[in-house]
């Protein structure tokens, strides 16, 4: 059986998971079952099997990539794109991750398809954010209608739907928003509130 494209999934583990047998007939097994069987791994995204001459099996897994770390109590979670829970890392943080915080772990590793959504939707606004604003973004899903989002001690309020648009309007006027002194005093941002449509609605950090 040859394997290719496993970094964090171990070829054991994915022997395992086949379960073939030693004798079977390869044109015997059920290829799709196979892959279905694959990708009951988290780390597994996409698995194809193949039958090659004379007897052996060519499996290429496309492994799921993290990208965000949820905090629930006191342990931290690594996640993919799309909010599926990669592995347990205790209370080991990574910060070089977005962090995602007011999670329900039960419904989280349930795969939960509202909160799966939310997770999705944060994780992409993140990343987006992170090419435009300095630090760790993290962001609250406590309340999904009112999304809260930080970074070094500024904060972003958004409404549940169009996070990207939201965040686009922001970038749209960021200019005029920048640390001034007109009558004397430095004004910094404090939080910005992205939730009323064409509006950006900022208060000052006091």
């Amino acid at each position: 059986i040859q394997i290719q494209g496993v970094h964090h999934v171990a070829r054991q583990e994915v022997l395992q998971r086949l379960a073939i047998k030693n004798g079977t007939s390869l044109h015997r097994v059920s290829l799709p079952f196979l892959a279905e069987r694959l990708r009951t791994i988290a780390w597994i995204k996409e698995a194809t099997l193949e039958r090659l001459p004379l007897h052996a099996l060519r499996v290429t897994i496309v492994e799921r990539q993290p990208v965000a770390v949820a905090r629930v109590g006191s342990e931290y979670l690594l996640l993919d794109e799309e909010g599926v829970v990669l592995t347990r890392l205790g209370d080991q943080d990574q910060p070089a991750l977005p962090l995602i915080t007011g999670v329900w772990q039960k419904f989280l590793l349930q795969g939960e398809p509202g909160l799966r959504r939310t997770m999705q939707s944060s994780i992409e606004l993140a990343r987006t954010m992170a090419h435009s604003v300095e630090g760790r973004i993290e962001i609250d899903v406590s309340d999904p209608l009112n999304l809260v989002a930080s970074a070094r001690g500024l904060r972003f309020q958004f409404g549940h739907d169009a996070l990207l648009d939201q965040w686009n309007r922001f970038r749209t006027v960021k200019a005029v928003f920048r640390p001034g002194t007109l009558d004397g005093r430095k004004h910094e941002l404090g939080e910005v509130d992205l939730r009323y449509d064409n509006r950006v609605i900022v208060r000052e950090r006091g």
